[in-house]
């Protein structure tokens, strides 16, 4: 599942200091120029821009306001090497001290606009934290073009349980489960919110080079900005790692206190 990332050290203490203090790292990933330009290449057409979704053998295709394929790895093997990067998988053993595992890809023309979350709210392990996103930028990403935004020190704060959230609405009262499940979210956001706020966290922003990468612990708070520029694309890759955990659950999905748990789909 895993590859053999060797003992070599990757990473300068400052580097492992930043990581302890603030929950994400900014770093050179070393990918090949030529694998982030077959990776756009390769899913330039394949790309959703209306509200439609579509599944053909594994990959998840959406639309709407912030299209996505995710698992393209299983269409695209610049997107797989992304993911499979040497350096990035040695850097994680170095931070975590376990073998890292992706289990899912996720790839961007345009930026998110997502509102600030953590991903362990999404995909959690027993004992939490055993989870990590690297975001690859495709282009120059700056202010313009919709930087990611991150809370630096958030991974910090307890790990946030559906039962935090308070959201007491019954599912009955919603036409579908997934209406059901996108009202939680709203409300997880907002509570998000109150966190930020609670705790005077400032934000900061990945305006990283084409090639250069972001990896962000599980549970810190981040999100997507908007573009400035509506004309400019944001092209990226994040790829999610497990560490010795064989299934995850998401937090949303707890129902009468019981967690749903997945079997990850491994990118080999």
């Amino acid at each position: 599942m895993g590859a053999d990332t060797g003992t070599e050290q990757r990473l300068t203490a400052e580097e492992r200091e930043n990581w302890e203090r603030n929950g994400v790292l900014r770093f050179d990933p070393e990918c090949p120029m030529e694998l982030i330009d077959g990776a756009m290449q390769d899913l330039e057409q394949e790309y959703l821009y209306g509200d439609e979704e579509k599944v053909e053998n594994g990959v998840v295709y959406s639309g709407g306001g912030s299209p996505r394929i995710r698992e393209a790895w299983r269409l695209s093997e610049n997107v797989k090497a992304i993911a499979l990067l040497p350096r990035v998988l040695g850097a994680l053993q170095e931070l975590f001290g376990r073998e890292p595992q992706p289990f899912q890809t996720l790839n961007f023309p345009i930026p998110t606009q997502q509102a600030p979350h953590s991903d362990a709210m999404h995909f959690n392990s027993d004992p939490p934290g055993n989870m990590c996103g690297v975001w690859v930028a495709f282009e120059n990403i700056d202010m313009d073009n919709g930087p990611l935004v991150y809370y630096p020190g958030s991974h910090r704060l307890p790990f946030t349980r559906y039962e935090d959230v308070g959201f007491d609405a019954e599912k009955d009262a919603f036409p579908s489960y997934p209406e059901f499940i996108r009202a939680r979210n709203k409300h997880y956001e907002q509570y998000v919110a109150g966190l930020i706020a609670e705790h005077g966290l400032e934000p900061a922003y990945g305006t990283i080079k084409k090639g250069e990468a972001i990896i962000w612990s599980a549970n810190l708070l981040h999100g997507g900005t908007p573009r400035r520029d509506p004309n400019r694309t944001r092209h990226s890759q994040v790829t999610h790692y497990l560490f010795d955990s064989p299934q995850f659950f998401t937090e949303m999905q707890t129902e009468d206190g019981e967690r749903m748990w997945k079997t990850p789909q491994w990118v080999t």
